[in-house]
């Protein structure tokens, strides 16, 4: 519903705003198929992306959302790394490091406030 709602929103915008909307939908048509994929499947990934962030915000505890919430910037610096071959700085590495502590240590603590929201479902789930 949120995907629609901003589809909706900005090709609002952008007929209100595009002084000659014919012109520039023909240049879209000009594009090659590689430079409207190079497009296309990020947008795609992303709209599932924000669909399962949803899905787990209602289904998991919020100690466990959090933690597999997380995860994600981790997950990104790692294929950030490996498919896009981009340099990730000592301080970026150090700060996902960090990041990835905290997780494990909230992960390894039962006796920690709200830890027990982690462990407990996620245990109960897969016996």
């Amino acid at each position: 519903v949120g995907e629609a709602a901003k589809l909706a929103i900005n090709g609002t915008l952008l007929c209100l705003l595009e002084p000659d909307l014919p012109a520039s939908l023909k240049a879209l048509r000009g594009l090659s198929r590689r430079q409207l994929l190079a497009y296309a499947v990020p947008a795609f990934l992303y709209t599932i992306g924000s669909n399962v962030t949803y899905v787990g915000a209602a289904n998991l505890p919020a100690a466990a959302y959090q933690v597999t919430n997380q995860l994600r910037i981790p997950m990104t610096a790692a294929l950030s790394r490996a498919l896009l071959k981009k340099r990730i700085s000592r301080l970026q590495i150090s700060a996902v490091c960090l990041l990835m502590l905290g997780v494990i240590l909230v992960l390894l603590k039962p006796d920690h406030a709200g830890a027990d929201a982690v462990v407990g479902p996620l245990r109960e789930r897969n016996p």
